[in-house]
């Protein structure tokens, strides 16, 4: 339970950077595109989507074990119950 509390963190860490990112975009043209302050603000972009896609690079591998099913039991053999979606 606490790996999957762990990946819900990494997952809604990775949505608000991209919320940021795309909040960086929409104050540039707010701004102006062609000022320096908001080419400032659009080197913000890359680093947020860098942070998101990292995040979920890190937590996408724990997903793949929950995709596979629900276990009967965890002693001894495992055997694999009907998967529920």
């Amino acid at each position: 339970m606490l790996l999957v509390k762990d990946d819900a963190k990494r997952i809604a860490a990775a949505t608000v950077s991209i919320v940021v990112g795309v909040g960086c975009v929409m104050l540039a043209l707010a701004i102006g595109i062609t000022t320096e302050l908001s080419a400032r603000i659009l080197l913000l972009v890359p680093a947020a989507v860098a942070v998101a896609g990292l995040l979920g690079w890190i937590s996408f591998r724990f997903w793949e074990d929950i995709r596979r099913g629900a276990v009967s039991s965890v002693e001894g053999f495992v055997t694999l119950t009907d998967k529920l979606i």
